[in-house]
Parts: structure tokens; C-alpha cells; sequence
């Protein structure tokens, strides 16, 4: 429906959440954290990604439209910016807080007081605003890197 312009991604989003998913955050919780260790990471993160993390005085953030839930045990200590959730006083859940997709993820960052990138992966046409914050933006197609801006 958001390819078509009918609703939004975080709308879409929030549609499948609330259908498809626990209700309860906990379980969501949980279920999210079972899903992450079927992430199978493809080679930019074994042959790019992890090269820098070795490097003193590199500081590494996660953006991501995806759930912070699912993404935080995949890179432990790291800083994470993600998709989060609203949940009411008794822990169900609502729908999307935050949203980090598109123009969205640039303002979030910024707000985090990152202004400036070194180094930025992407696979997707909708974080041209986060790219224009990058040095150098790695453009990734199906696990790998196609070109470089």
C-alpha cells in the first residue's frame, strides 16, 4: 500500500505490527530476540563494517527503519537509532513511536547531534537526506557494495 502512495511505511508498519505480532511487549520482546538469531549478516558487515569497529576513536551508530528490538542483539554495544514502540500502562502495544525511514532518519540523527558522517551503508533510495549528512555513502544491492558517492 505505501508503493502506491495509499498510506505510509510506518502506517504499513503499524498495520503488521498490530496483526501479526504479540501484543504484549515483553513477548514481543522475546520474539523479536529469537528472530535476530536467524539474521544471517552478508559480507559488507564481515569484510567493511567489522574492519572499523577495530579503529580507536570511531563511534558506530545503527540507523535503521527496523525494529530497535530485533536489531539491538545483532550489534551489542553499539548506539542503535530505530523504529520504537508506544505501549500503554499495561505494556500493550500501541503502535510507533519513532520511525527512523526517509527524511526521518537524517532528522533523527541530527537531533542525536550527528551532523556529520564518515562513512554511511544503505540500501535503499529513501536515505538520500542521511547520505547528503555522509562523506562517503556505500551503496548496497543484494549484498554488496555497487558503488560508492
Amino acid at each position: 500500500m505505501s508503493k502506491f502512495k495509499i498510506i505510509s511505511v510506518k502506517q504499513e508498519k503499524e498495520i503488521g505490527l498490530i496483526l501479526f505480532c504479540p501484543r504484549n511487549y515483553e513477548t514481543f520482546k522475546e520474539a523479536c530476540k529469537e528472530f535476530s538469531n536467524s539474521i544471517k549478516l552478508n559480507d559488507i558487515y564481515y569484510n567493511s563494517f567489522q574492519s572499523t569497529q577495530s579503529q580507536p576513536n570511531k563511534k558506530i551508530i545503527i540507523a535503521s527503519a527496523s525494529f530497535k528490538d530485533y536489531i539491538t542483539p545483532l550489534f551489542p554495544n553499539k548506539e542503535i537509532i530505530a523504529s520504537t514502540l508506544r505501549c500503554n500502562n499495561k505494556n500493550l502495544i500501541k503502535g510507533i513511536a519513532k520511525h527512523p525511514y526517509g527524511s526521518e532518519k537524517a532528522s533523527l540523527l541530527e537531533q542525536f547531534g550527528y551532523n556529520k558522517i564518515k562513512a554511511f551503508y544503505t540500501d535503499s533510495k529513501t536515505d538520500l537526506s542521511t547520505s547528503a549528512l555522509s562523506e562517503t555513502t556505500y551503496w548496497v544491492h543484494k549484498g554488496q557494495i555497487t558503488h560508492q558517492t
